[in-house]
């Protein structure tokens, strides 16, 4: 007998709501939460679809999810 676990996960993750406020604009309704996305959204960029932080005098980090 053998058993198949199948998981099911809504990928959101840390950096999709940065993703998306930097990408289409879009913030959570909540307007603490929103503003926490934009002042933490200034540290990070999008480069050819994937988001990168940005630091004074080191070069660009790729933000990395689970399935990566």
């Amino acid at each position: 007998m053998s058993l198949n676990i199948n998981v099911i996960g809504d990928n959101n993750y840390w950096m999709t709501p940065i993703y998306n406020f930097l990408a289409h604009g879009t913030l959570p309704i909540e307007q603490k939460e929103a503003a926490v996305i934009r002042r933490r959204a200034c540290a990070y960029v999008i480069l050819d679809g994937k988001l990168y932080k940005r630091g004074f005098s080191i070069p660009l980090l790729k933000c990395v999810d689970e399935d990566t």
